[in-house]
């Protein structure tokens, strides 16, 4: 039980403030940033599809960065253009941003090829 409990808050997409700002450098959590303006017209898609990428993965978070309003924190995490993904490894030295177009496969692809982590489906299934 307890372990679902910690594997449940570990694994989820929360909108960005202040107080999450070391989630996107080096720290102990395994963190997906997505950086995004208030002029991306499919924001809800995006959401859906970060929510199912939580769904086919686990043990990390995802924190959406709106830059309209963080635009110092967008600035200072390279995240250009918009809208972009950027991978923060624990103990790594920076964020490694995705090149790819963002899908749901690609993302899912990006954060197995780059830690330990393994879908919870077959690639095929994603």
């Amino acid at each position: 039980m307890l372990a679902f409990l910690i594997l449940t808050i570990s694994c989820f997409v929360r909108d960005f403030d202040e107080s999450l700002e070391s989630h996107l450098s080096i720290n102990k959590e395994l963190t997906l940033g997505f950086f995004y303006n208030n002029n991306l017209k499919d924001i809800n898609e995006y959401k859906k599809m970060l929510n199912r990428v939580i769904k086919y993965t686990k043990d990390f978070e995802i924190l959406m960065v709106n830059c309209s309003k963080y635009l110092s924190i967008c600035i200072d995490k390279s995240a250009d253009p918009l809208p972009a993904v950027i991978l923060y490894l624990p103990k790594g030295k920076h964020g490694i941003t995705m090149s790819l177009e963002i899908s749901l496969y690609n993302i899912i692809t990006f954060i197995t090829e780059r830690t330990n982590i393994k879908p919870r489906l077959p690639k095929s299934q994603i």
